[in-house]
């Protein structure tokens, strides 16, 4: 008889060994990476810190004037055409751009009043007048933005002999009226010693204009400086050039800059009498 070899394992060394294995099993997360790998995770750069600009005043020249961008365009016509922000026009058209913010502006927009007006009766579509709503309080925000004088509006009918558009009309005289005669109280001492200064500047618009730029800014003190006393919108072919008669349909009466003066007060009521029922218009 051949003798058999046993090999017997004791009983604490098995359970070690189990509990070794179970161990590894349970820690191994699969194969190791390429040492490559593992060099380029241990020496990767730290990634670049959160840049935060400081906190700058901008300080606006001492003279601001229009440079030509040099392709035979105005800077109006940039500035109408939206390309203000577009890099070739960084550092020309200043003035047409509004880049030029000084305390003339400044002073001359804080005694600009913005007027609008709504038809009297509510609308005829249900919700409407919640449009209207939101419309006369995205006005009240760009008077609080661009620091006015302030933002009147109003529902009434003025004058009974006026109705629909031409109610837009009277209420304007009434204002332009009303802040004549507040400017000449307003003596240069008075404004001079900290009083309040009379509005210079009416600016109208319509209930359904709604100010998409609340930081654009009027060039106030250039059309002062001008002597103009009355800007509006539209063809200039309104206007008439040459001999071409004037074609008022192609003006756009929804914003109007006016003037607080005589002459625009008298050019309000010169149009009002030749409108109104009493002539059937």
């Amino acid at each position: 008889n051949v003798p058999r070899c046993e090999m017997r394992v004791p009983p604490l060394l098995f359970l070690g060994l189990s509990l070794a294995l179970l161990l590894r099993i349970y820690l191994w997360q699969g194969p190791e990476p390429c040492p490559g790998a593992r060099h380029q995770a241990l020496h990767a750069p730290p990634p670049p810190p959160t840049l935060v600009p400081p906190k700058t005043t901008l300080v606006p020249p001492k003279s601001c004037v229009d440079l030509a961008p040099g392709d035979g365009s105005s800077c109006l016509q940039q500035a109408l055409w939206d390309k203000c922000h577009l890099p070739f026009m960084s550092r020309v058209c200043d003035l047409s751009c509004g880049r030029c913010g000084s305390e003339v502006r400044g002073r001359a927009l804080r005694s600009a009043l913005l007027v609008s007006a709504r038809q009297p009766t509510p609308c005829a579509e249900a919700g409407a007048d919640a449009w209207v709503q939101r419309a006369m309080q995205n006005k009240a925000e760009y008077a609080l933005a661009q620091q006015l004088e302030g933002f009147v509006w109003s529902s009434a009918q003025i004058n009974a002999a006026y109705d629909g558009a031409w109610n837009k009309l009277t209420y304007l005289s009434s204002v332009l009226a009303e802040r004549l005669a507040q400017s000449r109280g307003a003596s240069e001492e008075a404004v001079r010693a900290g009083g309040r200064e009379g509005s210079r500047w009416v600016l109208w618009a319509d209930w359904d204009v709604v100010f998409t730029d609340l930081g654009h800014q009027l060039p106030l003190e250039e059309y002062e400086a001008r002597g103009v006393r009355l800007v509006l919108g539209g063809d200039p072919a309104a206007l008439g050039e040459g001999d071409a008669p004037a074609d008022y349909l192609k003006a756009n009466t929804g914003v109007m800059l006016l003037r607080v003066h005589n002459w625009t007060l008298s050019l309000l009521r010169r149009m009002l009498s030749r409108g109104g029922r009493a002539r059937g218009q």
